[in-house]
């Protein structure tokens, strides 16, 4: 008997990766991505691409960013969704192929990918 994860990797994802330093890549990319763009009286857009539940979305958020995330997992967007739901945040997100979606005239100042895709 064959047992499908298909959906069940979302719910742990957070648990697999738990010392993951989330915090330590937010504040440093934080500091480089400051260092070029300045800051005009305007929130930094930020896409994080592949954003698994969402962490790092999160994180840049309350730093001050106007961020979206995407992933091609449908459970991942749910997960990052309730996650963000629970931290009242405005954080948004999409479920998309990053290898064939489009902007739909959407700019962003920065678009990040980062861990694993």
């Amino acid at each position: 008997m064959q047992t499908s994860y298909i959906g069940k990797h979302a719910k742990l994802y957070d648990k697999f990766y738990e010392n993951k330093d989330y915090s330590g890549e937010v504040e440093f990319l934080d500091k480089q991505i400051k260092k070029e763009i300045p800051q005009v009286n305007k929130s930094i857009k930020l896409l994080d691409m592949a954003c698994g539940t969402g962490t790092h979305v999160l994180l840049f958020e309350k730093k001050g960013y106007e961020v979206q995330g995407l992933d091609y997992s449908e459970f991942m967007i749910d997960e990052a969704r309730r996650k963000a739901q629970s931290q009242a945040s405005q954080a948004k997100f999409m479920q998309a192929d990053m290898s064939t979606f489009s902007l739909n005239e959407q700019k962003f100042d920065v678009i990040t990918c980062l861990f694993d895709s």
